[in-house]
C-alpha cells in the first residue's frame, strides 16, 4: 500500500501531469466521512476503488468538498473559536497515548496547531471553560450514529440546564436535520418551553444502503 508509506501520486483536473495525495489528508476526509451514516456508507466502496488502484473517487471527493468548504464554512470563525478555546488547552504529552493506534494519528490535531500557532490569541476570562449553567428553556440533539460527538457529549452538555429536553436521533449523524427535530424546535420557538420533559426521541431513520458500485 503505497499509501500507507506516505502518499500516492493521482490525476487533478487543472493540473499537467500528477500530484501527490498525501496519507493524512485521506485520512483525514475519510473521518469527516465517519460523521454521518449516508456518506459513511460510501466508504468501503472507494477504499476498493483505491485498492483495484482507482484513486479517482477519493481524490475527486477531497477536492469537491473543500470547493464546498471553502465557500459555506466560516474558516475565519472555525479558528478564532478552536484555536483560542480548544487547541489551546491541548496538553503536548496528551496527544501520543491519545492518538496511537488510530488510523488518523496525530495528523488532524498537529495540522490544526499549526494553523493556530499563525492565528491572533486572546485570553479568556477566568471560569470561560467552566460547564455553562442556564435556566433558559433548551433543545439537546445528537445522534446516535455522529462518529465526532456521540451522544455522551449530549449528557455531559446538558447538565447544567435546569430546563431542557434532549432528543437522541436513532440512526442520524453530525448535525443532520428531519422534520422530527424541526418540529420539536418550532415548538420550543413558539411556546418558549420545553413542557418540562427532560427526554425525547424522534421516529429512526434508515441507514442507507452500502455503496457497491
Amino acid at each position: 500500500d503505497r499509501l500507507a508509506s506516505g502518499s500516492v501520486r493521482v490525476v487533478v483536473q487543472g493540473h499537467s501531469g500528477t500530484v501527490p495525495l498525501y496519507r493524512g489528508r485521506v485520512a483525514e476526509w475519510f473521518r469527516a466521512k465517519l460523521y454521518r451514516p449516508r456518506s459513511s456508507a460510501t466508504m468501503p466502496w472507494m477504499i476498493h476503488r483505491a485498492y483495484l488502484g482507482d484513486w479517482s473517487p477519493i481524490s475527486k471527493g477531497i477536492l469537491a468538498d473543500a470547493r464546498e468548504n471553502d465557500s459555506d464554512f466560516s474558516f475565519g470563525l472555525f479558528f478564532s473559536i478552536t484555536c483560542n478555546e480548544d487547541v489551546a488547552f491541548i496538553q503536548e504529552e496528551d496527544i501520543a497515548p491519545e492518538t496511537q493506534g488510530t488510523f488518523l494519528g496525530a495528523y488532524r490535531v498537529r495540522q490544526q496547531q499549526a494553523a493556530c500557532k499563525l492565528w491572533p490569541k486572546v485570553s479568556l476570562p477566568k471560569g470561560y471553560r467552566e460547564p455553562l449553567r442556564s435556566s433558559v428553556p433548551t433543545v439537546f440533539a445528537s445522534g446516535d450514529s455522529d462518529g465526532g460527538t456521540p451522544l455522551w457529549f449530549m449528557d455531559h452538555a446538558a447538565q447544567g440546564f435546569s430546563h431542557r429536553l434532549e432528543v437522541g436521533l436513532s440512526g442520524q449523524g453530525h448535525t443532520e436535520w428531519n422534520d422530527c427535530i424541526a418540529q420539536i424546535y418550532q415548538d420550543l420557538v413558539v411556546s418558549g418551553s420545553v413542557d418540562g420533559r427532560n427526554s425525547s426521541t424522534c421516529p429512526p431513520v434508515p441507514r442507507p444502503p452500502f455503496k457497491t458500485h
